[in-house]
């Protein structure tokens, strides 16, 4: 059998790397919600749900799961004063149900199934473009559920975890960019998106168990630079990033939010030639990064990195009170495709 698309098995790590995710949530960070923040049992539901939607429903023509029906209707019938409450061993059980008939699913779709169109009621997108998707949504709420862990006492997450479907980069057949190249341009203009809501606590660091938005913004920037910029181009490191100590691993810091907003736009503008100019032959690529990793697997974590940690800043925001934006917004670059 030929082995799944690379954005088909990045769903999978997905998956597995949200279940992880809520379990790492702590007992405090399990009831209602924190603030302006979602309780995490909701967001459990509301991952289970739009993913059976997505995936099990619009992509793979099949039924909703009895519980995601039910707890859909509910959530309908919801208003602020009287919302709906979420077990979170409920959610969380429903998810795993879930992902268990994506994994179903995603066994049978190739390079052409995912080409193929689905009617959605926002329109008609490739069905590749609902993993895409899927994929995206699951690390945004993943860093919101990082928020929650942290604020109700529990370590790092180390998210985005081990992705171990996407660490072995298969053949590929994507004629132009690949899928998971365009939606790591996406999670790049994710990231740009929900900067501009920080305000000046969520920046600085009001809260001691929160990374400020200002070293949250420059650590993404930092992880792009060293693998899109140095290993991948063999270019210097970027002269501010050496002296501000935000790479994995480093201490909690606040670099200047404008040092650091302009860091990431100086490393996106190299960065972004180099990911547009890869085809699916690069993907098996190996960089000098981890002790060797191919390009496919790099993107993915990218991917993965950028969407987390859009989720985490919008949390952050949220809770010094900015609106929702809605996360992820609209996939321009997969749906170019």
């Amino acid at each position: 059998m030929a082995p799944l698309p690379l954005i088909c098995r990045f769903l999978l790590d997905a998956q597995d790397e949200f279940v992880r995710t809520l379990d790492h949530v702590p007992n405090p960070g399990r009831g209602g919600p924190w603030g302006k923040l979602n309780a995490s049992g909701w967001v459990a539901a509301h991952l289970a749900f739009s993913q059976d939607n997505w995936i099990n429903v619009l992509a793979a023509g099949g039924e909703h799961t009895p519980w995601v029906a039910d707890w859909s209707a509910r959530q309908r019938e919801a208003t602020l004063a009287h919302p709906i409450e979420t077990a979170f061993d409920e959610a969380r059980a429903a998810f795993v149900d879930v992902a268990a008939i994506t994994a179903r699913n995603l066994e049978g779709w190739d390079a052409a199934a995912l080409d193929a169109p689905i009617t959605t009621v926002r329109g008609t997108v490739k069905r590749g473009y609902l993993v895409a998707r899927a994929c995206a949504h699951a690390f945004v709420h993943m860093g919101e559920l990082s928020v929650i862990a942290s604020l109700a006492g529990a370590g790092d997450a180390r998210l985005p975890g081990g992705l171990a479907h996407t660490r072995e980069t298969a053949e590929e057949h994507d004629a132009g960019l690949p899928v998971i190249a365009r939606l790591l341009l996406d999670g790049y203009d994710e990231v740009a998106r929900v900067t501009p809501v920080l305000s000046a606590p969520a920046r600085m660091g009001a809260f001691e168990r929160l990374n400020p938005g200002t070293f949250t913004v420059a650590h993404i920037a930092e992880h792009e630079d060293r693998v899109w910029n140095v290993s991948a181009q063999g270019r210097p490191r970027d002269a501010w990033m050496e002296s501000a100590h935000v790479s994995t691993g480093d201490p909690r810091s606040a670099p200047a939010f404008d040092d650091a907003l302009a860091a990431a736009m100086r490393v996106r503008a190299t960065a972004q030639p180099c990911i547009e100019s890869l085809r699916a032959a690069d993907l098996g690529t190996i960089l000098d990064v981890r002790g060797g990793s191919a390009v496919g697997t790099e993107l993915a974590r990218s991917v993965a990195h950028c969407f987390v940690h859009a989720g985490e800043l919008m949390a952050v925001a949220s809770l010094f009170g900015a609106a929702d934006l809605g996360q992820p917004g609209m996939l321009a670059h997969v749906a170019e495709a």
